[in-house]
């Protein structure tokens, strides 16, 4: 056993160096928010519509590039989660952002003047940045995914306590069945008719 692990250990060894020589990372292009720090922090690609989104957490909005050329990435639209989902109540900043088979889900925190954060949301678009529909979600939704068929959309609330931890909320999970939003998002003017709630 010893002769053979020394020698598939020497093999390694000796396609390592080469492997090394070959292979190498090219960059394509390269695209800049120009909103500086805290912008792009997650980004998701869409295959079918050679796009990209990112969110930007500083002047919350949500970028929608171009990538059908890698070489010169464009953006397309600046989607302002602020104006979405910000009120008198909370501001609204977009924390994450994935994509399945076109449907583009944002995950939407909201926080009032004093630092208290209210319920979430999961916020859907399609790839061209209208708002499908939206599903309220627990405290702080840090992270958002869906599920590998896209049936469900999954986000992480951390539920984060204010600094004298007088206001602690907890942290959930929220999982939203996609089944009405993939058909709000094949029939984008019967969107207002479909009403989505979390799955328990």
């Amino acid at each position: 056993m010893t002769k053979f692990s020394l020698a598939l250990a020497a093999c390694l060894l000796g396609v390592a160096p080469a492997l090394a020589q070959t292979e190498q990372l090219q960059s394509l292009g390269r695209y800049t928010t120009g909103l500086g720090n805290g912008s792009a922090e997650i980004v998701a690609f869409d295959a079918a519509s050679a796009r990209m989104f990112c969110v930007n957490g500083n002047n919350s909005s949500l970028d929608i590039v171009d990538l059908s050329n890698p070489a010169s990435p464009a953006l397309l639209q600046r989607v302002s989660i602020s104006a979405l989902f910000g009120d008198q109540e909370a501001a609204a900043f977009p924390n994450s952002v994935a994509v399945s088979n076109g449907l583009v889900a944002v995950a939407v925190e909201r926080k009032d003047a004093t630092g208290r954060h209210k319920p979430g949301r999961i916020a859907f678009f399609n790839a061209q940045g209208v708002l499908v529909d939206s599903a309220i979600t627990g405290y702080l939704p840090d992270m958002v995914t869906f599920s590998p068929d896209g049936r469900f959309a999954l986000s992480a609330d951390e539920g984060e306590p204010v600094s004298n931890y007088s206001f602690d909320p907890e942290g959930t999970v929220t999982i939203v069945d996609c089944t009405k939003v993939r058909l709000a998002l094949a029939n984008p003017s019967q969107a207002a008719t479909y009403a989505l709630t979390p799955t328990d």
